[in-house]
C-alpha cells in the first residue's frame, strides 16, 4: 500500500468537515464534493468515509427532499 494513503482519513474527514460547514460560502461545498469524488475513487478511502458517516451528507445534496423521506 502507498504510504500517502495514511493520511487520507484527515482529507476525508476534512471534505466532511468542509460539507457541514463550508470555508467558503459558494466554493466550499462544490470544492469538497469534487475532492471527494476524486478520492472515493480508492477502497481504502471509501471505508474511511462509510466510518465518518458521510453517506449521510452527502444523500440531501445527491437527492430530491421527496426521494430522502423513502430513504430514511
Amino acid at each position: 500500500m502507498n504510504p500517502h494513503w495514511e493520511k487520507c482519513p484527515y482529507f476525508v474527514y476534512k471534505m466532511l468537515f468542509d460539507l457541514k460547514k463550508p470555508s467558503h460560502p459558494t466554493r466550499g461545498v462544490p470544492t469538497a464534493i469534487n475532492c471527494l469524488s476524486t478520492l472515493l475513487k480508492e477502497p481504502v478511502v471509501r471505508s474511511s468515509f462509510v466510518q465518518a458517516d458521510g453517506v449521510k451528507l452527502l444523500v440531501p445534496l445527491i437527492c430530491p427532499a421527496s426521494t430522502q423521506q423513502s430513504i430514511q
